[in-house]
C-alpha cells in the first residue's frame, strides 16, 4: 500500500478534536480496516541497512507514527486504563459551622456535589438523646452519598422487579435472580478467591461467608481494581445476586406464592470505602434528621423522622382535577409543636412561630394515650411532643384554623435510631 493511501485513511479516521485518550485510538483502529499497514510500511524499508528503531520511524509519515505509539499504549496499557478508569464521580459533601436551632437542636447546613436526590444545601439536625460530635455530621452525609451513588452506577437504585403475577395464578417452582446493594458497609475478616467473611452491623451484616468468583469486579477509589488491595480490616460495600425460588400452590381461597433465598449471596462487586463502616448504617445514620421546606409551607421547616398516625381522615373516593389539570384544593403539611390540648382541639406552633388550631371530631391525643401507647413503649402525647398534620384547603386559604374535614391526617414524630431500640418520642 502507498503511503499517501495510508495517511488519507488516517486523516479520515481522525477525530474532529484530538485528545490522547482510548476513543480517539478505537476510532483509528475502527476506520483503518486493513491491519497490515503498518507492518507493510515498516517492512517497505531498505533491510539491507542496519537502521535502528528509531531511524526507521523516521521514514514513516507523522500519523504512522502516532498509531504506531497509540497502538503500544494500547496493548502496554490496556489493564492500566482498566486500573485507572473513573467508574462514577466522587460525591463530595461541605457543612457549614454548626448552629442551635428554636428547637434546641444542633444543627448545619450541608451543600452536595455528585449526591442523588440532594438539593444543593440541605439543613440537618442531631437527634435528641444521640451521643454525635457535629464534626461527624459531614461523615455521615458522605457515606450516604457514597452508598447512593453505588446504587445509581449498579442499576439498584430502584426497587427489585416482584415475581411475574402470571406464575403467581398457577401452580408451580420457578427462579429469579435479583440484583441489590448492600444496606450498609462492613468490615473484612477475611478475603480469598471464593470466600468473603464480614462482620459490622448487627442487623444487616450477614452472618454467613460471600461467595467470590471469577467475575467478581474490585472497586478501590472508583475505579477498578484488584483483589489484593483488599484486605481485612477494610469497609467495604458490595453489589449482589441473589437467586429466589418461588413455589406457588393453590388453596381453598386461591393461590399462596412464598419464596425462598439462597443462602450463600455472590458477590458481583466489592467496593472498598474510605470511612470507617459504622458511618454507612443506622448506628449513625439514624443519628441525624433531614428539615426541609413543609410542602405547601415554605416559610416553616418539617423534619423528616418516624411517626406513628394518631388521626387519619383520607376521602374514600377519587378526586378529580378540573378542566385545567388542577386539583379544587392544596396538599399541605405541617409541623409543630404541642402548646395547648383540650378535648378535641389541639394547638401547635410551626417552626415560624405561627400557632395552627386542630379540630378533629374526637379527642385524639387522650383516645392515643389510653388505648393505643402500650403498643409504643408506653408513650404518651403531651404538651411538648412534635406533631405532622397533613391536610387539603382551598389554594387561597391562609387561614391557621383546621377542621376535623380539612385534616387528612396527624402523626407524632418519633425518634429511632437502631432497629431494636425501644420506641421513643421525638
Amino acid at each position: 500500500m502507498k503511503d499517501l493511501n495510508f495517511d488519507a485513511l488516517l486523516l479520515a479516521a481522525k477525530p474532529t478534536s484530538y485528545s490522547a485518550n482510548n476513543k480517539f485510538t478505537d476510532s483509528v483502529m475502527r476506520k483503518v480496516k486493513q491491519p497490515e499497514i503498518l507492518s507493510s510500511a515498516v517492512r517497505k524499508m531498505d533491510g539491507n541497512k542496519k537502521e535502528t528503531f528509531i531511524m526507521k520511524l523516521r521514514h514513516l509519515p507523522k500519523l504512522a507514527v502516532i498509531a504506531i505509539a497509540l497502538s503500544a499504549l494500547v496493548v502496554l496499557g490496556s489493564t492500566t486504563y482498566a486500573a485507572y478508569k473513573l467508574l462514577w464521580e466522587q460525591p463530595s459533601v461541605t457543612t457549614q459551622e454548626p448552629t442551635t436551632n428554636q428547637f434546641g437542636r444542633t444543627q448545619v447546613i450541608a451543600s452536595f456535589e455528585n449526591c442523588a436526590n440532594q438539593s444543593s444545601a440541605t439543613t440537618f439536625e442531631i437527634k435528641a438523646g444521640s451521643t454525635l460530635d457535629p464534626s461527624e455530621i459531614g461523615k455521615i452525609l458522605q457515606a450516604r452519598c457514597e452508598l447512593e451513588a453505588l446504587r445509581e452506577w449498579s442499576g439498584t437504585d430502584k426497587p427489585p422487579k416482584g415475581p411475574n403475577p402470571d406464575m403467581q395464578q398457577t401452580e408451580g417452582t420457578y427462579t429469579q435472580t435479583m440484583r441489590m446493594t448492600s444496606p450498609v458497609a462492613s468490615k473484612v475478616v477475611s478475603i480469598d478467591t471464593t470466600t468473603l467473611t464480614l462482620t459490622g452491623d448487627q442487623y444487616n451484616t450477614p452472618k454467613d461467608p460471600l461467595v467470590l468468583t471469577d467475575d467478581t469486579q474490585f472497586i478501590v477509589d472508583n475505579h477498578e481494581s484488584t483483589i489484593d488491595q483488599i484486605q481485612p480490616g477494610d469497609a467495604v460495600l458490595y453489589v449482589y445476586d441473589v437467586t429466589y425460588d418461588f413455589v406457588t400452590k393453590k388453596t381453598a381461597t386461591g393461590y399462596n406464592t412464598s419464596s425462598t433465598s439462597a443462602k450463600a449471596l455472590a458477590v458481583t462487586h466489592l467496593v472498598k470505602v474510605d470511612l470507617p463502616f459504622e458511618y454507612y448504617g443506622p448506628g449513625k445514620q439514624n443519628q441525624i434528621a433531614q428539615r426541609e421546606a413543609c410542602m405547601g409551607n415554605p416559610q416553616d421547616s418539617c423534619v423528616q423522622t418516624a411517626a406513628v398516625d394518631l388521626y387519619e381522615n383520607y376521602p374514600t373516593t377519587q378526586i378529580l382535577p378540573d378542566d385545567n389539570g388542577e386539583l379544587p384544593f392544596d396538599n399541605r403539611e405541617i409541623q409543630g409543636i404541642i402548646i395547648d390540648h383540650n378535648g378535641t382541639t389541639v394547638k401547635i406552633q410551626s417552626s415560624s412561630g405561627r400557632i395552627f388550631t386542630l379540630t378533629t371530631p374526637s379527642d385524639i391525643v387522650t383516645n392515643f394515650n389510653l388505648y393505643r401507647s402500650s403498643e409504643y413503649n408506653n408513650i404518651t402525647v403531651q404538651k411538648g411532643d412534635l406533631l405532622l398534620v397533613r391536610y387539603a384547603v382551598d389554594r387561597s386559604s391562609t387561614s391557621l384554623e383546621l377542621s376535623s374535614s380539612e385534616i387528612r391526617s396527624v402523626y407524632v414524630a418519633l425518634n429511632m435510631i437502631q432497629k431494636g431500640d425501644p420506641v421513643q418520642k421525638y
